[in-house]
C-alpha cells in the first residue's frame, strides 16, 4: 500500500493547486463517485483508491479544461484528444513521462450535462451522447450497448470523416441544449454508474466543503442521497478482496 500512498500524496498535490485555480475563476465544480465516498467514510482517500473524480458542467468545461492546461508542473490530456475507451474523459496527470501512465497520479475531469426527465427522452440523449463518443474515437464504442454499435458501425462504413466533424460538432451542441436545463436534472452522462449518476441538479450544484486529506473540497450537500444512489450502503466496507486499486497493479 506505500505504492498507492504515495500516489495519493501526490494526487492531493495536484488537487491544492486544481481547487486553487477554480475558485479563483469561478469554476463550480464537485467531487464525484469514490471521492465523494473517500472524503464522508475516511475524510481523504478510500485506502485503495489510485485517482480522484470531478465533475463540472459543460457549459464551463472547454474553459476549465484551458486552465487545467495552464497548470505547467503537470500534463492535461483534453477530453477529446485522449480517449480511452470508456469515455471521453480529460486526465491530469503529475507525470511528465507519458510512457509510464499507469503509474502517474491522476484526477479524471468529467463533463456534466443536463438530461431530460422522461426516460423515452434520455433514450435519445443517450444516443446522441454515444455519436458524440464514438466521432471522438472514430470507432464505436464496447461499452455503450449493442444497438448503438450496429449503427456506429454502420454510421463509419457509410460516411467519410469530414462528416463526422460536423456530426461530432452537431452532437455537442446537442448536448449543450439549453432547454434541458429547465427539466432541472444534471447527469454524469459518461460515468461508471450510468442513470445512477443523474440526479436533480441540486446535488450537484448545492455544494457544501469538506475535510478531504487536509483540504477542504466540495462534494454534494445532500452526499448521503447521492451516495446511497450509487453504492447503496455506503458506509459498509466492500469483502477485502475487492479493496484493490483500478488502476496500478
Amino acid at each position: 500500500m506505500n505504492n498507492i500512498r504515495s500516489l495519493q500524496l501526490k494526487t492531493v498535490e495536484m488537487m491544492r493547486e486544481v481547487d486553487a485555480l477554480f475558485r479563483a475563476n469561478n469554476i463550480h465544480y464537485t467531487l464525484l463517485g469514490g471521492s465523494v465516498l473517500g472524503a464522508i467514510r475516511h475524510t481523504g482517500f478510500i485506502p485503495w483508491d489510485d485517482d480522484m473524480d470531478i465533475g463540472i458542467l459543460r457549459q464551463d468545461y472547454h474553459t476549465a479544461e484551458r486552465l487545467l492546461a495552464t497548470l505547467k508542473s503537470y500534463t492535461y490530456e483534453y477530453a477529446e484528444k485522449h480517449i480511452i475507451p470508456d469515455a471521453p474523459v480529460g486526465h491530469l496527470r503529475f507525470s511528465k513521462d507519458l510512457s509510464n501512465l499507469a503509474s502517474s497520479a491522476t484526477i479524471d475531469v468529467f463533463a456534466l450535462d443536463y438530461v431530460p426527465v422522461k426516460q423515452s427522452q434520455r433514450k435519445r440523449f443517450r444516443l446522441i451522447a454515444n455519436i458524440y463518443h464514438a466521432c471522438i474515437l472514430r470507432r464505436a464504442p464496447e461499452n455503450r450497448g449493442a444497438l448503438s454499435r450496429s449503427v456506429l458501425k454502420l454510421l463509419f462504413a457509410c460516411f467519410p470523416h469530414t462528416f463526422l466533424d460536423y456530426l461530432q460538432t452537431l452532437s455537442k451542441q446537442k448536448l449543450l441544449n439549453s432547454s434541458l436545463k429547465k427539466q432541472g436534472h444534471i447527469g454524469n452522462v459518461f460515468g461508471a454508474w450510468g442513470e445512477k449518476e443523474y440526479f436533480y441538479q441540486d446535488i450537484y450544484m448545492d455544494l457544501i466543503f469538506v475535510a478531504f486529506e487536509g483540504l477542504e473540497l466540495p462534494i454534494p450537500r445532500r452526499y448521503d442521497n447521492y451516495l446511497s444512489q450509487l453504492y447503496g450502503d455506503y458506509r459498509q466496507l466492500p469483502p477485502i478482496e475487492q479493496r484493490v486499486p483500478k488502476h496500478i497493479k
